[in-house]
């Protein structure tokens, strides 16, 4: 029988990034995928302003209230980001793109952007009822006014980082280190992923038995990444309730989680 998904809190489905392994869970919050992300972005290939690496950073800062109480889905197994409902998630993105532009405006239009285009992306797939499409349509609308006004607030402080080609360029960056994080938390197949997501070249990414992320063409200002994050790890894959798994997640330790990154030969 399917265990019904209770609410945090907040009044919130709480989630986490869950990765599963042969002998267990790794368990993240979107604040630790956030700080891969931004460690990526500090060593991407470019001069990029330290705005958009604030982006990159915290552009998930709306999660905060749900990282620290996950929920079981119907498959008794941690609540992932990807199975929340829609109005959950439009709270969620409101809430980190305000506090994003509490710490830089410039921050808080890439992170609107970053909502608004995955949105796009997602009514191209045409998987939404009518009923939910129209709700994403005036989610996007409502950020694409926003965004037209900042933009225009921007020009004197920023001048060219606001034209539409840097910002198209930009959002682009913030895509592929945000898709990059989440596939090296969630674990990347075996087989070659590529991510386009606006750049100029296709990525390709394959894991190695041992765990290590080949990547394809080389992105980064150094000839090999090491990056850290911390998660926990939990040695079984499904719950018999919410208390069983909110008392193992609260019991368990932050433990250091390590990606070595090379370029493939």
């Amino acid at each position: 029988m399917a265990l019904a998904v209770e609410k945090s809190p907040s009044g919130l489905e709480a989630t986490v990034i869950r990765r599963e392994v042969e002998s267990g869970l790794w368990l993240f919050t979107q604040q630790n995928h956030a700080f891969l992300c931004g460690q990526l972005a500090q060593w991407w290939n470019s001069l990029l302003p330290h705005e958009l690496i604030l982006a990159a950073y915290i552009h998930d800062a709306g999660w905060q209230e749900r990282d620290a109480a996950p929920q079981l889905n119907a498959y008794r197994q941690p609540c992932t980001f990807t199975e929340l409902k829609l109005d959950d998630h439009f709270v969620v993105w409101r809430r980190s793109i305000d506090r994003v532009l509490g710490a830089n405006r410039y921050a808080g239009l890439m992170v609107s952007l970053h909502a608004s285009s995955l949105y796009e992306r997602r009514l191209r797939g045409g998987v939404d009822s009518p009923e939910n499409a129209a709700h994403i349509q005036a989610f996007i609308q409502q950020q694409r006014n926003f965004q037209s006004n900042l933009q225009n607030e921007l020009i004197p402080t920023y001048g060219r980082l606001v034209e539409n080609d840097a910002l198209e360029q930009n959002l682009a960056r913030l895509q592929a280190w945000d898709w990059l994080s989440l596939l090296l938390c969630m674990g990347s197949p075996r087989p070659p992923h590529q991510i386009k997501a606006g750049l100029p070249h296709t990525l390709s990414l394959e894991v190695t038995p041992e765990g290590v992320v080949l990547v394809s063409p080389w992105p980064f200002v150094v000839n090999e990444v090491t990056l850290q994050i911390e998660g926990r790890y939990l040695d079984q894959q499904t719950f018999e309730d919410e208390p069983q798994l909110q008392s193992r997640y609260d019991s368990t330790r932050l433990q250091p989680y390590t990606v070595r990154i090379l370029p493939k030969e």
